[in-house]
């Protein structure tokens, strides 16, 4: 079952700014994005908050595209991941240099890191290592697609495969 919830989901809540760039609403952001644009007003709920106060009692899965916010939504949501360990987290993740904060707050809430390259020909999971991460040049940008825990990494591995789709048939 997937329900959609017109709520923004961040580290605390509150009302912020959502500023939406001229000729693009796609690209709206809690962080300032260069060059002109609205401002809204939005309300913003931690997501462990959020699921309480809706009475959400399971998350199995969470697909975010929140635009430089994905480390707010994670942190604010850290109790009811921890809780409920969806079996996969997606998203996007550019940052430059050194670690994405997000990919700490996973490994901190035991979820392995899968990179999904964008291949049309052969989807596949790639592992993420902390080591390979954190050699990262200063300027040079990290993009994560995928995010698995480490559960549903052992069930591929023993399936033989790395592909989620073959993993969910």
């Amino acid at each position: 079952d997937i329900r959609l919830h017109p709520v923004g989901l961040g580290r605390s809540n509150g009302l912020l700014p959502f500023h939406v760039p001229d000729g693009n609403a796609g690209k709206g952001s809690l962080v300032l994005p260069p060059g002109g644009g609205r401002v809204l007003t939005v309300e913003v709920r931690r997501l462990s908050d959020y699921c309480r106060e809706a009475g959400i009692d399971r998350v199995d899965f969470i697909k975010m595209d929140v635009e430089g916010v994905e480390a707010d939504v994670l942190e604010g949501g850290a109790e009811v991941i921890g809780r409920n360990r969806p079996r996969a987290i997606l998203f996007e993740e550019n940052r430059r240099g050194g670690e994405p904060a997000s990919f700490l707050i996973l490994r901190r809430l035991g979820y392995r890191l899968f990179a999904l390259p964008k291949n049309l020909l052969r989807n596949r999971l790639v592992p993420v290592e902390a080591a390979a991460v954190s050699d990262i040049e200063p300027g040079s940008t990290v993009t994560l697609d995928v995010v698995v825990p480490t559960t549903v990494s052992e069930a591929a591995t023993e399936a033989g495969t790395t592909s989620p789709t073959e993993l969910a048939e």
